[in-house]
């Protein structure tokens, strides 16, 4: 059953006069058993004060010690907040110090990864053009065919040469590590990125 405010003023005064009496001795109750000291404050309907202990005296004497203690309590919870703030604070700064050393050296081992394996993608390009040439060479001394002395004709109808000749590979390796070594330091974003 849902508990309302009583309408009825008379009956909510005679409900408040029972109610606190019975309030009253519990309240006694458990001070005499637990041994403890214990206080009631009530606000009557009609405004008037209501407590346990009977005496003004008794009641704000325990009063004060709630105050003080809630003071004291208050005052502790403060010093302790800050003092977690703080905490927090420097944890926090340690945390994101950490998370950027992690990045960065996260960073440099991507870096040297992608290195490798543009090293790798090098050499084996490298390694093809080599075979495929050897295959050439080879294909062409068991059918006696000469090299083919051009790839086509230009728009003037003049005769474009093949050349592949080792000048040529060595300028192809070291055009082709240069632009790998470019794109790393624009995709990277550090020019320094061999030294870190």
């Amino acid at each position: 059953m849902v508990k309302q405010l009583i309408k009825d003023e008379k009956a909510r005064n005679l409900t408040y006069k029972k109610r606190m009496i019975s309030i009253k001795k519990k309240t006694t109750e458990l001070a005499t058993l637990c041994g403890i000291e214990v206080c009631a404050i009530a606000f009557g309907p009609d405004g008037e004060i209501d407590s346990w202990p009977e005496k003004p005296a008794d009641a704000r004497a325990m009063i004060g010690v709630y105050k003080d203690m809630y003071s004291r309590t208050l005052k502790s919870t403060e010093a302790t907040t800050e003092t977690e703030a703080r905490t927090d604070a420097n944890s926090d700064d340690e945390k994101i110090a950490n998370l950027e050393r992690e990045i960065a050296d996260a960073e440099r081992e991507n870096r040297r990864k992608i290195m490798r394996m543009m090293e790798a993608m090098n050499h084996a390009l490298s390694d093809r053009i080599e075979f495929l040439k050897a295959v050439d060479d080879e294909r062409r001394s068991k059918t006696g065919e000469k090299k083919a002395g051009s790839v086509g004709k230009d728009i003037n109808g003049e005769e474009l040469p093949i050349v592949v000749n080792s000048e040529i590979l060595v300028g192809y390796r070291s055009l082709f590590g240069s632009v790998l070594v470019g794109l790393l330091l624009n995709v990277g974003g550090n020019s320094n990125f061999l030294d870190s």
